[in-house]
């Protein structure tokens, strides 16, 4: 598919933006509309609030800070204001994934490799046989147009947390990953489900924007750390704007909480903090990840980062795969800050 033109200066731009990177950064009085009307029009589709409601009961969970009116849900999708109450819907479904899985942080926990070996596994290379219990959530606290997962926004499966603990309990099963979409408007659940983790005998490990409260994070933060899991945070980008951009949201609580988990919670084997970067093409770039890997750096310059190759999805088809070059370029540009870096590159364009 053919990329668009930027409304404001002609140059290349997505279809869905309708803006460019140079001037999402350089006009951005002027982008700032075009980015908030195609997020709208994306999620009004879905029945969902075009932004995060501003008059009603407070949820204050994550970097939203929703008011949501009665009757009304929160820009997760999630959080329902029941006449003054707010409830959490718990949508979504789980599955046993056999290991090792395609977790991004794969290359570095202890189910697909020997890290933690012998605290947190009693196997040397991947636990083959055994299981990740998968935890897909409904909603998400950010609304990204390339997302890989859309299809969460519409699950209507109800999860149950006995019922997770049940199937987590199989002697064959070593780890519960919660993703989705993401986790963070189910963080009562995950920490109901993750605070049993030795009674379980699992690892505990998120997949999420890292968008939660710092508060609340940091009490699950303190369940990964102690199970042995970890944290596989996918940031986005580094400048605001560019990542409001690209999710609808801010970046606030992000950068809060990869400082938090990565100074007060530090492990070197296995890692607890395990960031991933999408490289979206034209609008995160080497530049931009260079950026995110110095602020890394500074949190631990161990952190062990993983950039992530685009592949064409839900509003981002026009975009293409990002280019084999860019990847390079980026991993260079991350590898002068940081020790592990990693590129997965799924095709060769």
């Amino acid at each position: 598919m053919r990329k668009g033109e930027c409304a404001l200066c002609g140059a290349p731009a997505s279809r869905f933006l309708r803006v460019c990177r140079e001037c999402i950064l350089n006009r951005w009085d002027e982008a700032e509309r075009y980015v908030r009307e195609a997020h709208a029009r994306a999620r009004r589709e879905l029945g969902l609030p075009p932004e995060p409601p501003r008059r009603g009961k407070r949820c204050g969970a994550c970097v939203n800070d929703c008011r949501i009116p009665e009757g009304g849900r929160g820009f997760c999708g999630v959080v329902v204001n029941r006449e003054g109450t707010l409830v959490r819907e718990h949508r979504g479904r789980a599955y046993l994934d056999p290991h090792p899985t395609n977790c991004v942080g794969a290359w570095v926990c202890p189910g697909a490799t020997s890290a933690g070996y012998p605290r947190y596994t009693d196997t040397k290379g991947p636990e083959l046989g055994r299981y990740n219990l998968a935890v897909f959530y409904a909603g998400c606290s950010h609304h990204c147009f390339f997302c890989q997962n859309h299809e969460h926004w519409v699950e209507e499966g109800r999860l149950d947390a006995e019922r997770l603990a049940r199937r987590a309990r199989d002697e064959d099963v070593t780890c519960v990953c919660f993703f989705g979409g993401d986790p963070t408007p189910h963080h009562d659940q995950v920490l109901e489900l993750g605070e049993r983790w030795e009674e379980l005998g699992v690892r505990v490990c998120l997949e999420t924007n890292g968008s939660l409260d710092p508060r609340i994070m940091r009490r699950i933060a303190e369940v990964c750390y102690e199970s042995g899991g970890g944290f596989n945070m996918d940031v986005k980008a580094y400048d605001p704007r560019i990542y409001r951009a690209l999710t609808g949201s801010d970046p606030e609580n992000t950068f809060k909480n990869l400082e938090l988990i990565g100074e007060e919670f530090h492990r070197d084997d296995p890692p607890i903090l395990r960031p991933s970067v999408l490289i979206v093409p034209g609008y995160v770039t080497p530049e931009e990840v260079e950026k995110i890997a110095e602020f890394l750096a500074s949190v631990n310059e161990s952190v062990p980062l993983k950039l992530l190759q685009h592949v064409p999805h839900y509003h981002s088809l026009d975009l293409g795969y990002t280019p084999v070059r860019v990847m390079r370029e980026c991993e260079r540009a991350a590898r002068r800050h940081l020790e592990r870096v990693e590129a997965c590159i799924y095709r060769p364009v």
